[in-house]
């Protein structure tokens, strides 16, 4: 099976998807934290990632999210008024994506037969609530 000790690359990878001054999540950390300083925290998100693989599950904590809800208009009447946005750990978005990816991956080599093969894409959407004015 695939090991991401291996290719400590494929998460720093994955982190690279994620914009880098996104709005930091419980942990207070956003991407360019991960990015900048992949050298020093590298053994001990990776150590985390291989847990994910071997038990399927991740440390809980990752998972506490901040909801907040940001002004759409100068003085707000109703909750249509709000824009409501999760703030997210970092690594909570991207070991899922990391795992989710490897699965797909690994189900495709799986699958091959002779010349015939698959592709697979990433495409990044932007959703508009991912921004504020």
């Amino acid at each position: 099976m695939f090991s991401l000790n291996r290719y400590p690359w494929k998460m720093l990878d994955m982190l690279s998807f994620l914009s880098s001054y996104k709005a930091p999540g419980v942990s207070g950390f956003q991407p360019i934290f991960f990015k900048s300083y992949w050298g020093v925290v590298a053994n001990n998100v990776l150590s985390m990632v291989a847990i994910a693989f071997a038990t399927g599950t991740f440390d809980t904590s990752l998972t506490k999210t901040i909801i907040v809800s940001i002004l759409k208009v100068y003085v707000p009447m109703t909750f249509k008024d709000f824009r409501h946005i999760s703030l997210c750990n970092v690594l909570f978005k991207a070991i899922p994506k990391v795992l989710i990816t490897q699965e797909i991956v690994h189900q495709m080599h799986k699958k091959k037969k002779g010349k015939k093969g698959f592709v697979m894409f990433k495409i990044d959407f932007e959703k508009a609530y991912d921004k504020v004015d």
